[in-house]
């Protein structure tokens, strides 16, 4: 049971023992109700308006599995638009600063499966947006499809046609 005292706009099923609710933003519960995650603990501190980071709000959360969940994280989601994070609220890794890639559709938040998540990514300096469909970005070579284990590294990708 969640307490009374909270007001959910949204809330998602449990999942490795914890649920994604949303009032004024996003946190975490546990089977009891407690708040288990609130905020996130960055692996790298980042720059914001000329301050830095240590830890951010969750604007969306998605699910955990395979021990990791998917959030777009408060304040930088503009240059940290997906972060993937552990149940104990600290940051596993980040796509983008990590990869160098671009997130194409975010606001999706993949999540893992079997020890894999598919992303459409394009690389750094490419803009995903002005096409509405994967084909079309594919067709246009603007993005692919890369898979990441749990630890954030790419161990499949879509190749351009030859």
């Amino acid at each position: 049971m969640i307490p009374s005292k909270w007001k959910f706009s949204s809330a998602k099923p449990f999942s490795e023992g914890l649920a994604a609710a949303r009032s004024n933003k996003h946190y975490y519960f546990d089977m009891e109700g407690a708040i288990v995650i609130d905020r996130v603990k960055l692996k790298v501190s980042r720059e914001y308006n000329g301050r830095m980071l240590t830890e951010v709000e969750i604007s969306n959360a998605g699910n955990f599995h395979d021990s990791l969940a998917p959030i777009s994280p408060g304040l930088i989601s503009y240059d940290e638009p997906l972060i993937y994070i552990r149940p104990d609220g600290t940051e596993a890794f980040a796509p983008t600063s990590e990869l160098g890639v671009v997130v194409c559709w975010n606001s999706r938040l993949a999540e893992f499966r079997d020890g894999l998540v598919q992303l459409l990514v394009a690389d750094k300096g490419e803009a995903c947006n002005g096409l509405d469909e994967a084909n079309e970005l594919i067709k246009a070579g603007k993005a692919r499809y890369v898979y990441l284990d749990t630890s954030g590294t790419i161990v499949l990708q879509q190749k351009d046609k030859q």
